[in-house]
């Protein structure tokens, strides 16, 4: 079913094994293996020994540098990531969440590679993850956060979303791992009844020579990347094998009662004792057994059953509540505060043509100086607001911000410059600090793209978080730099436009923005489910069908565009990337494809509601709305940091 022809894998830190004098630095180390249908096969090797790698390898989240990895006879590398989850599913060591997902939510992930783009959970897929649950003995634990289970839960609720999958093959990355002797029988119990009952393939990548000759009917034995040994646990699973593997002198025998292999560990050998140099391979060869010659029992159904597409998705009916609410809350902003102000409107003598224009009072304040406010407002908000959800996601961390990657840095150093140095340029009625503002986001991006891909191994979110902190401060220290020969009235003008306000009484840098700020939303549209995956790690995204790559590339453009184009329209107004996505979690869940939509309509409405304060407060003066949300969004950002810690 699964075979490995001689691959070969170095991690980029190391040289790649061109010579024999670098062969040694390989991860993994020319390593041939078959893993028949049917089979429960476990691959065994100390800590450090290259399993964790070869089973990336096999699950193709790694390609190798030689060789190749086959999957019914066609190579992984000539398949799409959605085609192999759909025949793989993968079981990590640990699963640590970025959200507060909740236990079915993490289950119906798993149904993600059988799911169209846009494509909603129907009710048989809501039936499938529920099977799943069941079979895994967590049914009842469905609506609890997945984050407040007990290790063995958790663990659990992980082989549910794998089952989820309907794949034929399971990998497992040591699914004991930090679980007590109770919990680790339970695992043991339950692969071993999803073997045998549903006819999964399984490969348990583990050290625990307990586990291993509990379940499994064929080992393969792996050390310093080489493989060591390979065929059925009675020929492999011997007092010199674990000598060679692990470097302790053991007692392997059969059990009186249970009637399996148990190994009884004696002593540690001193180093003159152990092998040196390459490990010889002994390969008897895993032996198809009987379970060999039946077709796979997928364990869940991979269509949906006749007549779940003419009833309402759950999922879906949640959307459409969750996006008819905040979307009344959204356009009630928008219609009731150009109506609120420090003067009175007459809107019948607003919409009066027979009043002209220039004499109109009412239509002066209605159509100049509060209407394009709240236009820009609800641009602004709806893009910040969105940003922030995203760039969480791709970050995993909750606490990031649109400006966390230095885009609203390099915006406000293109300001700064073109407001100290007065350059005068002007693009279909854009004025020049807007332009400026957002080539110097582009340059922003730019540099931290080019930082997070320099080693050519995908996009790397930790270098990404890094570039981004580090160009904010340096960036930061250019801003200070200009403003040192900046007279009086630039000063103002700069600190000014540092503050964030929507003192608007135009349309033109409205419909500037306009274009771009859709642009991104489009994009936007494409992400939430991959969002979702990616809440639980890069590697657990891909076994699930995500073009992880891809996926995080869209996600950082979009955000990017989309804050480049808020902070060259009204400034850097701080906090409503983060304020706006954790209010809309505590209200909906954590759900990106519900979390984003709604985070872009309330935050239309939260800024358009902090512009009516800015603007009221202290009539007839009036506060940058900048103001308003940082002192909405300070005592917020703490109380976020005490309820995580």
């Amino acid at each position: 079913m699964l075979h490995a022809s001689n691959i070969w894998f170095t991690y980029p830190a190391a040289p790649a094994p061109t010579a024999a004098a670098d062969a040694a630095a390989a991860a993994v180390h020319g390593v041939t293996l078959d893993v028949p249908r049917g089979g429960l096969v476990g691959l065994l090797g100390p800590n450090g020994s290259g399993k964790t790698t070869l089973v990336r390898l096999l699950a193709g989240t790694l390609r190798p540098d030689a060789g190749r990895v086959t999957l019914k006879g066609i190579d992984l590398e000539q398949q799409s990531r959605a085609a192999i989850a759909r025949q793989v599913a993968v079981v990590p060591q640990e699963t640590h969440l970025a959200f507060d997902y909740s236990v079915l939510e993490v289950a119906l992930m798993g149904r993600h590679p059988h799911l169209g783009r846009f494509a909603l959970e129907g009710p048989a897929d809501v039936a499938i993850a529920r099977e799943s649950l069941a079979a895994t003995g967590t049914a009842a634990l469905e609506r609890r956060p997945f984050a407040t289970l007990s290790g063995g839960e958790k663990q659990r609720v992980i082989i549910a979303s794998a089952l989820a999958q309907a794949a034929g093959l399971m990998l497992l990355d040591e699914p004991t791992a930090s679980l007590d002797l109770g919990y680790q029988l339970d695992i043991a119990a339950l692969l071993a009844r999803l073997n045998r009952e549903r006819g999964i393939t399984m490969v348990l990548a583990t050290h625990d020579l307990a586990l291993a000759a509990r379940l499994c009917r064929d080992l393969v034995l792996i050390r310093d990347g080489r493989l060591l040994a390979s065929g059925p646990i009675e020929t492999v699973l011997t007092s010199a094998a674990v000598a060679d593997l692990y470097g302790v002198e053991a007692e392997v025998r059969r059990n009186q009662s249970s009637g399996q292999l148990t190994v009884v560990p004696l002593k540690r050998l001193p180093p003159e004792g152990r092998p040196e140099g390459p490990p010889t391979q002994v390969r008897a060869g895993l032996k198809p057994g009987p379970y060999d010659d039946r077709p796979p029992v997928v364990p869940l159904p991979e269509t949906r059953e006749p007549g779940a597409q003419s009833r309402v998705s759950p999922v879906r009916a949640r959307l459409l509540l969750t996006l008819a609410l905040f979307g009344s809350v959204a356009l009630a902003a928008v219609l009731l505060a150009p109506l609120v102000g420090s003067t009175r409107l007459s809107l019948a003598r607003a919409f009066s043509r027979s009043i002209p224009f220039t004499r109109n009072v009412d239509a002066q304040i209605f159509f100049v100086a509060r209407l394009p406010r709240t236009l820009a407002g609800a641009l602004v908000g709806a893009a910040l607001a969105a940003a922030g959800v995203v760039f969480q996601a791709l970050l995993r961390n909750p606490l990031a911000t649109p400006f966390t990657l230095g885009v609203s840095a390099g915006a406000a150093l293109g300001a700064m410059l073109v407001i100290t140095f007065p350059l005068q340029l002007a693009l279909a009625g854009v004025a020049t600090v807007p332009l400026a503002s957002f080539a110097g986001s582009l340059g922003a991006v730019a540099i931290v793209y080019a930082l997070a891909t320099a080693r050519r191994r995908g996009l790397s979110t930790d270098v990404l978080l890094l570039a981004g902190v580090t160009l904010n401060a340096f960036f930061s220290a250019l801003i200070l730099f200009v403003q040192y020969f900046a007279d009086f009235s630039q000063t103002f003008r700069t600190v000014r436009w540092l503050m964030g306000n929507l003192d608007l009484a135009e349309y033109a840098a409205i419909l500037g923005a306009l274009p771009l700020t859709v642009i991104a939303l489009v994009a936007f549209a494409w992400l939430p489910r991959s969002l979702n995956l990616l809440a639980l790690g890069p590697d657990a995204a891909a076994t699930r069908g995500v073009d992880v790559v891809g996926a995080q590339r869209l996600a950082f453009f979009s955000a990017s565009l989309a804050t480049g184009a808020a902070v060259s329209l009204a400034g850097p107004i701080g906090f409503i990337g983060i304020v706006v996505p954790h209010l809309v979690r505590l209200l909906v869940g954590a759900d990106h494809r519900i979390v984003l939509p709604a985070s872009a309509l309330f935050g239309a409405a939260f800024l358009i509601a902090c512009d009516v304060v800015a603007r009221s407060l202290i009539a007839p003066m009036e506060l940058p709305v900048g103001i308003v949300t940082a002192i909405i969004g300070g005592p917020f950002f703490l109380w976020l940091l005490i309820r995580r810690a």
